[in-house]
């Protein structure tokens, strides 16, 4: 089952609780606007989805993270498979996704 499939009886609007509502949803996180899902763009990546524009800013702080082994992960599966951001298309680069 993808991380983008709603729960049976959800009305996409629980990102407290269903992973599809989460990864679409921009929530507070620790008093700041963000996106409460673990790893999210590694999601994005895997199913193949364009990443909102609204959410490029949180992309970036992604390779801010003390997770060397997630940041470098990061890196390598865009590297490998690319990464579709709306507005600019498929990118192979992580610098360009900064």
């Amino acid at each position: 089952m993808s991380e983008f499939r709603h729960y049976d009886g959800c009305r996409n609007k629980d990102p407290d609780n269903c992973g599809a509502c989460a990864l679409t949803t921009i929530v507070d996180v620790d008093g700041k606007p963000g996106i409460n899902y673990t790893a999210w763009p590694l999601s994005y990546i895997k199913n193949n989805r364009v990443i909102p524009r609204a959410f490029r800013a949180f992309l970036s702080e992604e390779f801010l993270s003390d997770n060397t082994a997630y940041v470098n992960n990061l890196k390598k599966q865009i590297a490998d498979k690319g990464i579709l951001i709306e507005g600019i298309g498929r990118v192979t680069s992580w610098m360009l996704v900064k």
